[in-house]
């Protein structure tokens, strides 16, 4: 049999043929993209940190910043094992939906944006705009008040003391039990396909209570920084939420729902909370950075106005809510003396 390839055969194969090609090189490639799709690890909204510089905040400095959040001055990771996408995003006024489209999906950490009461600038008039952004964004982006972060950590921590025995006040690694840490660790990563074998468990675990241990020592500096409040005011902007809400709004019906949420803030015990944590407080000096050099108003030289609000997603990703609590804190050690031993 003659079976000698020449470009005559060549040329009828193809021919007749390029359908079916087509079609082999396509099933090809949908059969690699499933195993990659089932082999790739499925991010939860914890496993991804992301913050945002909102449209009024000049982003230019995106890469000093983004450096300090992912190592410390020591050269340690900011962020425990467990966060595995970091990225930033910066909005546009044009596009409102874009930060309610991302905040629908939980993603985000915290936003840079500003708190600045335009009706008390120099040349205000009564078309000047009334919307302080900050009070905008804890009213509709779940802002999360920073004293409710710090109790919400510290009821996590709680949760891995020994059985029977109670919280005294005192953040300690060493009191919390280890075999709970073990327990939770296997109950939420039993679908991750980095710790299958018997082996990546167990090195998992070790990395799980490095992750314990270090928001222990966060938590603690966090409180240690909310506890400054009174001796710096200007460190935190307060508010309670849907007050400016209600103020603004000229439905009835809405002003009666916002003033019955305000009651239950009030409740609650967050009148008056700490929802920002105010750039400009931080002083820089002493071997530490200017603030100025990671934050600043569009076309402002100074931070003055620039505040950090924190989401809300405690429930949607329990436990790493607080990771952001060490983004904070790096960001007050990296700018103050305040968190200095």
């Amino acid at each position: 049999m003659d079976n000698k390839i020449t470009k005559q055969r060549l040329f009828d194969f193809f021919s007749y043929e390029w359908i079916a090609i087509i079609i082999v090189a396509v099933v090809a490639m949908i059969f690699w993209e499933l195993v990659y799709t089932i082999g790739a690890v499925r991010l939860t909204p914890g496993q991804q940190f992301k913050y945002y510089y909102d449209y009024s905040i000049d982003s230019s400095s995106t890469s000093p910043l983004m450096n300090i959040l992912i190592k410390d001055g020591d050269g340690n990771s900011v962020f425990s094992y467990d966060v595995l996408e970091f990225k930033t995003e910066s909005l546009n006024k044009d596009f409102p939906q874009v930060l309610e489209a991302r905040v629908g999906i939980q993603e985000g950490d915290f936003i840079i944006t500003d708190c600045i009461d335009y009706t008390k600038q120099e040349g205000a008039d009564e078309n000047t705009e009334k919307t302080i952004r900050l009070k905008q964004l804890v009213d509709t982006y779940k802002g999360y008040a920073y004293t409710e972060l710090y109790k919400d950590a510290v009821k996590y921590l709680e949760s891995f003391l020994p059985d029977g025995v109670a919280f005294n006040g005192e953040i300690s690694f060493d009191k919390l039990s280890k075999d709970k840490i073990e327990q939770v660790f296997r109950q939420r990563m039993a679908k991750d396909n980095r710790f299958r074998a018997e082996e990546q468990i167990v090195n998992g675990i070790a990395l799980e209570e490095k992750r314990i241990e270090k928001l222990c020592k966060e938590v603690v500096d966090f409180g240690k920084l909310l506890s400054l409040a009174e001796e710096y005011p200007e460190l935190f902007y307060n508010y309670t939420k849907y007050e400016q809400s209600h103020a603004l709004t000229t439905d009835q019906k809405l002003k009666e729902q916002y003033k019955g949420a305000i009651e239950l803030e009030k409740e609650k015990g967050r009148e008056n909370a700490p929802y920002a944590l105010c750039v400009s407080a931080l002083k820089g000096g002493q071997g530490k950075t200017d603030p100025t050099t990671y934050f600043k108003i569009a076309g402002k030289s100074t931070a003055d106005g620039v505040a950090i609000m924190v989401f809300d997603f405690h429930n949607e990703q329990p436990h790493l809510q607080y990771e952001v609590i060490s983004a904070i804190n790096q960001i007050v050690r990296q700018c103050s003396t305040l968190l200095d031993n």
